[in-house]
Formats: structure tokens, C-alpha cells, sequence
């Protein structure tokens, strides 16, 4: 890996304490697996990290005991027979301001956590944290290039042994056995494999749909490495060519193509998806493109920025998100394009780097 063996979760804690969206704050208290991964290196399903500008400790129950002994950096651990979170939470004195996962607690939690300590006051700091993920360090960066890596080669493995007369649900099982063989810790997702006049689904689930000769294919996966999520799409058609699918590639391949060369710092999610919302529209496909143009990815699939109409998200230096044009036309057939994108200081770099190309073998 071309960065450090792991990553720096006492800086990430320290980076926390120092955005502003944390001013006023005297504690947080913090229970997602994802943030507490995150910020300690903790992969337990259950715990509670408590952190001040000084002092960070995480709770958990004697399962993790040695699990946590040996993932966690940065903070302390300590192992209670209770539930972690509660007693953390015995911890926030009278009077001290409190920082929460306000959009990930369901509100009888928050009830209870407020209940718990009714003497504090309480704030969500889901921004700040959404923030500080949505910007990948190195470390980061090398593990989604080489999740990325491993959907490349899936692709390429799984386009050459699909052939007309295996079920939909096979294609995925080819797909998840793939990604397992090849190094990836599971699915980033429920593989999304639609064929036929199926692929006019943007989000169509697989099914025992027989692919046949001269079928739409479209195969949306993943990887997962160290936790970290990739996701891609090809498009393609099994036997002769096309030229109504033909005529969607060069779209959407163009799309991708002039929209990855103007990509910089400082735009807008809502600007990028209009660029190539006009590409799209400029060929006349403007109505059967019916989703957002993309997404943040990381330790979760969907993460900020979001390149979307209306999203005001900058996209940064270190970001990583997806670019997915699509053409769906209902009882006809769809195709949709996505490759992996990271930010860097010297411009956007593809991470997915497999052919997009959708002539027949």
C-alpha cells in the first residue's frame, strides 16, 4: 500500500475537536459503528466512544476485549458489564454541552439519552463528521484503489463467462464469489444485475429471468477493503451489435469523459450533475436520465458530496464519489455507466479503471 500501514486516528479525533462545528462543545458522545471505526479504528458492533478536547475512551463489553485492545488508537478503553452507551453517559456532568448522532438515533434513544442526562444540553454533529469522511487521507485513497481494483477485475472476469442461458440471480452469485476470490470482504451492496428489458431498472433487484442472446446487460457491484466501499457499473450487449445501444454508449461515455477533464475544486454537486445533465439532454435523453449524477463513497456507500440537482456540496481536494450517467427506457431497455473518482491536487483521477466499452466480445 502506498501509504501508512494505518490510519491516523488520533489526528482524526484531533481534527474533530478543531472544526468550528464543534465550538462550544465540551463532550461528545458517540455510538455508530461507522463513526466509531472511524475515529478509534474500532470494528465491534457495539460501543460507545465518549471524547473531550483532552481525553477520548471507548466503552464496549468483555466480547471486545481483545478485539478492541489490539484496533483501537488514539483513545483509551474500557470494558463495562452495562450498556456502553448509558455508561458513557453517566460521564456528561450538570451543565456540560453535548455533541450526538442526531440524524442516526432513533428519537426514543434520543429521549432516553436526553433523560439519561437531563441536566446537559445536547447537539447533533452529523455535519461535522459527514465533513471530515467526506475528505479521504492517503491511506484512505490507496484502500479504495485497491477495492477498485478488485471490481475491475471482477468485471472483466464475469463479462467473459456470462453466456445466454444462466439465470440473472447466477450472474450475481458469479459476481460475490469473484469478489470474495479476488480479495474483497464481501459485497459493497446487494449486486444489482438486470438484463433484457429488465435494464431499463435503474435499481432492479436480480431475479430468475433467463439472459438470452442479443440481451441488455447491466451489472452494478462492488468491493470492500478495510471497510471501504467501491461501486461501478458496465453496460453491455450479449451477442450482435446495437445501434440504439451503440448510440447510449458514445452518450454516456462522452458525458463521462468531458465531464471527468473539467472536474475541479470549488464546484457544486448541483454544477457537476447539470453539465452532464446538458450533455444527455443535448442528445435527446434528457427525460429517461431519472436519477442523481452521484455520490460520495467510503466507509459507507453513500457519503458526501452528492452531485445532484440542488446540492450545494463543494467538492474538495481528497474527495472521493462516483460519476453514474444513465439512459433508461421503460419496456425497451437502459444502460448506465459509473466510475469511481478521486479529487486530487493535480485534478480528478479515475480509481475504476477497466474498459467501458459495450461491443460484443
Amino acid at each position: 500500500m502506498d501509504a501508512q500501514d494505518r490510519p491516523d486516528h488520533a489526528g482524526r479525533l484531533q481534527a474533530f475537536w478543531a472544526h468550528p462545528g464543534t465550538e462550544g462543545l465540551d463532550t461528545v458522545l458517540l455510538t455508530e459503528p461507522i463513526h466509531l471505526r472511524y475515529l478509534t479504528g474500532f470494528t465491534g458492533s457495539s460501543g460507545a466512544l465518549l471524547s473531550t478536547r483532552g481525553a477520548s475512551v471507548l466503552f464496549t463489553d468483555g466480547r471486545y476485549e481483545t478485539q478492541a485492545a489490539r484496533e483501537v488508537a488514539g483513545a483509551g478503553v474500557e470494558i463495562v458489564t452495562e450498556t456502553a452507551w448509558s455508561v458513557a453517559a453517566r460521564h456528561i456532568s450538570a451543565g456540560q454541552h453535548a455533541g450526538f448522532e442526531a440524524r442516526r438515533m432513533s428519537a426514543a434513544d434520543a429521549d432516553l439519552l436526553r433523560r439519561t442526562t437531563p441536566a446537559a444540553s445536547w447537539q447533533g454533529v452529523d455535519a461535522v463528521l459527514s465533513m471530515l469522511r467526506s475528505r479521504k487521507d492517503p491511506w484512505e485513497v490507496a484502500v479504495l484503489r485497491r477495492a477498485a481494483g478488485i471490481a475491475d477485475g471482477v468485471w472483466e472476469e464475469v463479462r467473459a463467462r456470462l453466456r445466454p442461458g444462466i439465470t440473472e440471480h447466477q450472474v450475481a452469485g458469479m459476481l460475490e464469489e469473484s469478489l470474495r476470490r479476488r480479495g474483497s470482504q464481501g459485497s459493497a451492496f446487494e449486486p444489482i444485475v438486470v438484463t433484457g428489458p429488465r435494464s431499463a431498472l435503474p435499481h432492479g433487484r436480480a431475479t430468475d429471468r433467463v439472459v438470452e442472446e442479443g440481451d441488455r446487460v447491466t451489472l452494478d457491484f462492488g468491493a470492500v477493503v478495510e471497510g471501504y466501499h467501491t461501486d461501478i457499473t458496465r453496460s453491455w450487449r450479449l451477442g450482435a451489435t446495437d445501434p440504439e445501444h451503440d448510440a447510449w454508449f458514445e452518450v454516456l461515455d462522452r458525458a463521462l469523459r468531458i465531464t471527468v477533464d473539467v472536474l475541479e475544486a470549488g464546484q457544486a454537486g448541483k454544477e457537476v450533475d447539470a453539465a452532464v445533465r446538458g450533455i444527455i439532454d443535448e442528445a435527446g435523453y434528457g427525460p429517461y436520465f431519472v436519477h442523481n449524477l452521484g455520490h460520495g463513497i467510503g466507509l459507507e456507500v453513500h457519503e458526501t458530496p452528492r452531485l445532484a440537482r440542488g446540492s450545494t456540496d463543494l467538492l474538495e481536494t481528497g474527495m472521493v464519489f462516483t460519476l453514474e450517467p444513465g439512459i433508461y427506457i421503460p419496456d425497451s431497455g437502459g444502460m448506465r455507466l459509473e466510475e469511481d473518482v478521486v479529487l486530487t491536487e493535480e485534478g480528478p483521477v479515475l480509481l475504476t479503471r477497466s474498459s467501458r466499452a459495450c461491443a460484443p466480445e
